[in-house]
Formats: C-alpha cells, sequence, structure tokens
C-alpha cells in the first residue's frame, strides 16, 4: 500500500492501533506494507511474527525454548530491542514484548536496511535461519 492507503486504512479502521511512522503490520494472517517507507527488514519482521504464531500454536514449550534459545544467542541485541520495545509499546504483554524483540533483532540480522529490492545478506534462506533450530 502506498501512504495515501495506509491512512485511507487507520480512518477505515480506527480501532487498530498504528502509528504514523507504521511500515508493515500483520492483521487476520494478512501483512500490510507501507511500500512507501518499508524496507525488506520490515516486510520479514511481519513474515518473523507469523511464523512464530505457528510455531507457538503447534507447541507453545519448542516455541518458548526457540525465543529463549535466540535471547541467549543474541543477548545484546535482543536486549537492547526489548528496551525499545518496552518504551514504545507500553500496554504489550512481556510474552509480545519478546516476540516483537526477537522478530526484529532477526529482521536486522538477516536483511540490508536497504530498499525492497535488496533480499538477503546471505546466499541461502536455510542458512539464514537453521541457527534458529540448534
Amino acid at each position: 500500500m502506498s501512504n495515501e492507503d495506509f491512512e485511507d486504512f487507520k480512518k477505515k479502521h480506527p480501532n487498530i492501533k498504528l502509528g504514523k511512522d507504521t511500515r508493515a503490520f500483520v492483521l487476520k494472517d494478512h501483512i500490510y506494507i507501507n511500500a512507501t517507507n518499508a524496507n525488506t527488514s520490515d516486510m520479514f519482521h511481519e513474515v518473523g511474527h507469523i511464523f512464530l504464531g505457528l510455531i507457538k500454536a503447534q507447541d507453545r514449550q519448542a516455541y518458548y525454548k526457540l525465543v529463549e534459545n535466540y535471547r541467549q544467542k543474541n543477548l545484546k541485541q535482543f536486549n537492547k530491542a526489548l528496551s525499545s520495545m518496552k518504551e514504545k509499546y507500553s500496554d504489550m504483554s512481556n510474552e509480545d514484548l519478546f516476540e516483537e524483540a526477537m522478530v526484529s533483532v532477526m529482521a536486522r540480522q538477516s536483511f540490508n536496511k536497504k530498499s525492497m529490492i535488496r533480499g538477503f545478506i546471505g546466499t541461502d534462506f536455510d542458512d539464514e535461519y537453521k541457527f534458529l533450530f540448534e
């Protein structure tokens, strides 16, 4: 969606909390991307929520183990992201804050913060994420 589409969406859905700088979000299993402002990492950030949601729905223990392992392997970046999320989303549960921090770090580590046409830093999707399951 463009900036204009995004503004129209916000007007039509006033009950959905979206900031003026929102670049992408998930709503009812759909990813919405403000293509004017979004970059590749924003897109994957939202895909990360769906990915983790599927794991959580199938096996909560596996989900918690995955988040904790990822947190431990990336403690400095994770804690920095978590602190930022706590400031940004004061009404969010700790579990949701942890997930938000995790997908933020995953997206930043995996993608260039460039335009949508750039893509993975590495060459193979499997190589980028196999460490999550070690």
